[in-house]
C-alpha cells in the first residue's frame, strides 16, 4: 500500500503499512513522543500525543500493520517539529 498524506481541514492524514516505530521521548509534562516509518515512505512521521490510550496504539503498531494516522496542528520539542496525533486506525 502507497503513503497516504491526505489534507482534510486543520487534518492531515497519513495511510501506509508500518515499517517501525519508535519510542523517542516522554517529557514531563507526560507528553508522548514517537517517531513512525511507513514502508513506502522515505522519512519519519513524527507524531506526539498526552493521550495514554493513543501512545499504547503507536508503541504496539507491529511492522506490517496498515495504519491511518490523524493528525492536527505541531508541538515542538527540543528543535524538532511534531504531529499533534489525534487518531490512529488499524484498516
Amino acid at each position: 500500500m502507497l503513503l497516504n498524506k491526505i489534507l482534510t481541514g486543520k487534518n492531515s492524514t497519513f495511510a501506509g503499512t508500518i515499517k517501525q516505530t519508535a519510542h523517542v521521548m516522554t517529557s514531563v509534562s507526560e507528553v508522548a513522543f514517537f517517531g513512525v516509518l511507513f514502508t513506502d515512505g522515505g522519512e519519519w512521521l513524527r507524531v506526539a500525543t498526552d493521550d495514554i490510550s493513543l501512545a499504547e496504539r503507536v508503541a504496539f503498531l507491529q511492522s506490517g500493520s496498515s495504519v491511518r494516522i490523524t493528525v492536527e496542528g505541531s508541538i515542538v520539542q527540543a528543535r524538532s517539529s511534531y504531529h499533534r496525533l489525534v487518531r490512529i486506525d488499524i484498516i
